[in-house]
């Protein structure tokens, strides 16, 4: 079985010291490099235009997003769709990277620098930080009904260096949580040049600095 995934699974083990041993392993996981995607997606209420990732940055959070899983780790789009509902009943997630990636269209990053966080938030995010894993059959998947340990696993589908928060709904009002360590932003410069300049402008609002990539 995978190593990543057994940790997972010890985290949720009765056994305190299992678990204890599980989260030592992973105590400076977050300390490397991350880079969070910001979209300029755009949604249309009530005849205004809403830029909620754009939003969420400038307020210091992070936009925690509703579950859309790879149909490809289904048996059919019904099966899909029961499992998305689910998780979206109690929980939402956000991916981040070690490498800023290059398939990703009219998005810019933002680096976060954990090693500045704040205790009480370290605490609550240690636990629920997991590697992202490329291989379906190494998730260890269920399809039946069964509890909150197997439902986690599928956010965690992905490819290499890419992780992944996962949080209960009442952590993230609003889908957001609040990360005051933002350190530099990144764009590049094929992006419309209206886009740079508000990811300078958002830069400059937050004093952080912005580098073309």
């Amino acid at each position: 079985m995978n190593p990543f995934i057994i940790n997972y699974y010890h985290l949720f083990s009765k056994d305190e010291n299992v678990f204890r041993n599980a989260i030592k392993l992973k105590w400076n996981w977050m300390f490397k490099r991350l880079f969070f995607p910001v979209t300029f997606e755009c949604t249309i209420e009530n005849g205004k235009e809403m830029y909620y990732d754009l939003y969420a940055l400038m307020d210091q959070t992070v936009l925690f997003k509703k579950a859309d899983f790879p149909l490809e780790l289904f048996d059919s789009l019904e099966q899909k769709e029961k499992f998305d509902n689910e998780f979206n009943e109690y929980f939402r997630y956000a991916y981040c990277y070690e490498k800023i990636p290059n398939n990703l269209k009219d998005t810019f990053f933002v680096e976060m620098d954990f090693r500045n966080v704040d205790v009480d938030i370290y605490k609550q995010l240690v636990g629920n930080f997991y590697p992202c894993i490329d291989k379906k059959e190494d998730l260890d998947l269920w399809y039946e009904e069964k509890n909150d340990v197997d439902l986690l696993k599928y956010p965690m589908y992905g490819e290499f260096r890419k992780w992944v928060f996962i949080l209960s709904k009442d952590k993230v009002p609003y889908d957001r949580y609040y990360l005051p360590i933002i350190k530099k932003i990144y764009f590049r410069k094929d992006l419309d040049s209206d886009k740079i300049e508000a990811i300078q402008e958002i830069a400059k609002c937050l004093e952080v600095e912005t580098e073309e990539i």
